[in-house]
Parts: C-alpha cells; structure tokens; sequence
C-alpha cells in the first residue's frame, strides 16, 4: 500500500468518527433517513458488526443484513490495496458488487 493511499484510508476514517462521534454525542438523528424517510445503506451497520464479533448471526442480520456483504467487500478492497495486486478483473468485482448491494439496499427500503 503506498502512503497516499495509506493516508487517504486514515483521513476518511478520521472523518467518519467525528461525525458518527459528533451524530451519537448530540443524540442527531441520521440525516440521511431525516431527508430520505428511510434509512441509509450503513444504518445498524455498527450494531451488526457488533453481534457478528459475538457470533450472533441472527441478531446480526435483524440489524442490517447488508454488514456482512460490506465487510466482506471492504476487507476484499484493503487486501486488493495492500497487495498491490489491483487488475481489471478485481475492478469489476468491486463494481459489480458495489451494484449489487446498492440494488439489494433499494430493494430492502421499498419493502421497508
């Protein structure tokens, strides 16, 4: 992984946990589901992650099913970068289950 990338990951890290700290510290709600009216693709995603560390699958999927396709995704991704074995063929794996999720996440909010 090179440093720009490196610095990138911590940057984008730093800023999700200052908004998620400042989020929870002033009890906001999400301003994604304030402005939509449902909720964003990330919502439970913490509380999933959580249950899944203590192996509750169940739980973990009453939370957001979407939490185990994304870390598996973003674990795909940052080994990807740190092998520095990024080709066109992982591209379009990351694309396509980019999509895929997504269309999976619109699906579930018009069940909602």
């Amino acid at each position: 992984m090179t440093k720009t990338t490196l610095i990138k990951i911590l940057k984008a890290t730093l800023l999700y946990s200052v908004i998620y700290t400042t989020y929870r510290c002033l009890n906001l709600p999400c301003p994604i589901k304030k402005l939509l009216n449902f909720p964003c693709p990330t919502c439970g995603v913490t509380h999933a992650l959580e249950k899944l560390i203590q192996l509750d699958i169940k739980q973990s999927l009453g939370y957001n099913f979407l939490a185990i396709p994304f870390t598996l995704l973003f674990i795909y991704i940052i080994y990807k970068e740190t092998t520095s074995t990024s080709d066109e063929k992982s591209n379009k794996i990351i694309l396509y289950s980019t999509i895929t999720l997504f269309l999976l996440y619109i699906l579930k909010n018009l069940l909602y």
